[in-house]
């Protein structure tokens, strides 16, 4: 833990760098301190996913093995203080203009076709082969960054062909961040890559990738190397920094506008499909996500054709009252189409042609309780099927797309998530769902 709490700074404030054992106040003490005064080596202040990093590290160092302490310095009361420090230094940091951080960037599609069309995927070397078979996992697979991709192995895939065609796939269950395993962790997403056909066709490469690999190493990533030297790879596995780096390696070698990183990969496969019209819910299928709400913050940003089309309309508006109409919209795809296999529909009307929703007063109200000769099944949003509604995007979003409900007899939840919060009595709950992807909208009896 010297790389935290370094000596020279524990000597200077007249502290002991064991901490571990220190008692709740005085580790208290300890942190406000260094939350407001820790700095990197070259004297720059950290970002805040750094300051969150380091924190995260603290409380992971103190309650594991060895020690096993029982408290929470990110949450405890106790530590309430510290926090504010640490709080109020991320605020500094952003009035003074420090504040850089930015969230896993997809990659544009200007980058994206960039790159397919760079030549740095192929089948004719082992390097190319490679960076193609990983790209492929990575973004149909929807993987995360660089989770278990060392653990990979030569094995750890099975090919399957259905009636959908050809298909490759794990053969048992990966821990992640958001599987880690037990008993309430059972609905592990069966990810597939589905044969694409063509000489690019994924499932083929990774059979060809498969076929190449040095047959005395099991690790499904191994060291390229020319065949003059005995083969297409070398019978040692690839190092995790190797691994961490590959899109950023890539990046440069295709000459794309920044340099991307592997999760950024996961990005992009998260919001295509979005962008595209897949509802969370079928898009949590796929990366594994346990809450909707994750899914959607991968797409709180508009793309660059919206943000350069917004500035036009706001300098044509300096020049004449003449407003740009909105880009028109892509076509959407059905509510639940298979991720690899999309069946395009027309696009929906434009926001002006849709009707606005009836006036709370036009609502009936729901029947009496003692009306209803049997009781319903109670109903969620997991076994109702919502219908898509019109694709609303960030210009064209508006407040009368909500349906206000009056008060008493009706409840208005903006998440299809919380529909689970039923009471007792009968009701009509309505769900609204409004964003820059979609709005659905459905009202449903419950007990």
């Amino acid at each position: 833990m010297s790389s935290i709490f370094p000596p020279e700074w524990c000597v200077r404030r007249d502290l002991s760098p064991d901490f571990e054992e220190f008692p709740a106040d005085k580790l208290s003490e300890m942190l406000r301190k260094f939350y407001g005064e820790v700095r990197k080596v070259d004297g720059q202040t950290y970002s805040r996913n750094g300051l969150a990093g380091l924190r995260s590290a603290i409380h992971r160092h103190i309650t594991s093995a060895p020690w096993h302490r029982k408290i929470n310095i990110l949450q405890d009361a106790e530590f309430k203080a510290a926090n504010n420090v640490l709080i109020g230094t991320l605020k500094l940091n952003k009035r003074a203009g420090l504040d850089n951080t930015k969230s896993f960037a997809d990659i544009s599609q200007e980058d994206m076709q960039r790159l397919m069309a760079s030549g740095v995927f192929g089948l004719e070397t082992a390097q190319k082969l490679q960076d193609w078979v990983w790209f492929s996992l990575q973004f149909y697979l929807c993987r995360r960054g660089c989770e278990g991709v060392r653990e990979l192995k030569k094995d750890s895939f099975q090919f399957v062909h259905n009636r959908e065609g050809e298909y490759v796939q794990l053969k048992y269950n990966e821990a992640s961040k958001n599987h880690p395993g037990g008993f309430k962790n059972t609905n592990d997403p069966q990810k597939k890559m589905f044969s694409t056909g063509g000489p690019m066709c994924p499932v083929n490469a990774l059979k060809v990738y498969i076929q190449k690999l040095h047959p005395d190493c099991d690790a499904l990533y191994q060291r390229p190397q020319t065949p003059n030297d005995g083969g297409w790879y070398a019978p040692f596995p690839l190092g995790i920094k190797k691994l961490q780096g590959m899109m950023s390696r890539i990046s440069l070698l295709a000459g794309l506008s920044k340099r991307y990183t592997n999760h950024c990969l996961r990005a992009t496969c998260i919001t295509t499909l979005m962008r595209s019209g897949y509802d969370p819910i079928t898009v949590t299928r796929l990366s594994g996500h346990r809450n909707v709400a994750s899914v959607m913050s991968y797409c709180r940003d508009t793309t660059d054709q919206v943000k350069r089309h917004m500035g036009s309309t706001l300098t044509s508006s300096l020049s004449s009252q003449h407003v740009t109409s909105p880009p028109p919209r892509p076509s959407v795809t059905s509510r639940h189409p298979h991720p690899f296999a999309p069946h395009t529909i027309s696009a929906p009307p434009a926001a002006s042609a849709i009707s606005a929703p009836p006036a709370a007063s036009a609502i009936s109200a729901p029947p009496a309780a003692s009306a209803i000769s049997a009781p319903p099944v109670p109903t969620t949003s997991a076994n109702l099927d919502i219908p898509c509604g019109p694709r609303v995007e960030p210009y064209d979003m508006n407040m009368n797309c909500l349906r206000y409900c009056q008060k008493g007899n009706f409840d208005c939840f903006l998440s299809p998530s919380r529909s689970s919060n039923v009471r007792s009595m009968s009701r009509v709950i309505c769900i609204q769902a409004v964003s820059n992807l979609f709005c659905v909208h459905a009202c449903m009896h419950v007990l």
